[in-house]
């Protein structure tokens, strides 16, 4: 897939010289930075929601156990 992003021109130099030293194209520098990127900040749904109940002052279960008793009441 191909998309159209705009690097500043500093940076853009910056990533040209180092193609030039690894030997890779542009395209192939970019998709490893993607890659990496993702990689790096891809598992984040956990993290989000562990300890999300700590300060609720009631047990998970015991509230569950609470709302569920309520449809067969």
């Amino acid at each position: 897939m191909q998309t159209l992003i705009d690097i500043p021109a500093a940076e853009l130099e910056r990533l040209e010289e180092i193609c030039r030293r690894q030997r890779l194209s542009r395209e192939e520098a970019l998709r490893q930075a993607v890659a990496e990127y993702v990689d790096r900040h891809g598992d984040f749904a956990g993290d989000e929601a562990f300890g999300l109940w700590r300060d609720r002052g009631e047990d998970g279960l015991v509230y569950q156990q609470r709302l569920r008793a309520e449809w067969a009441a």
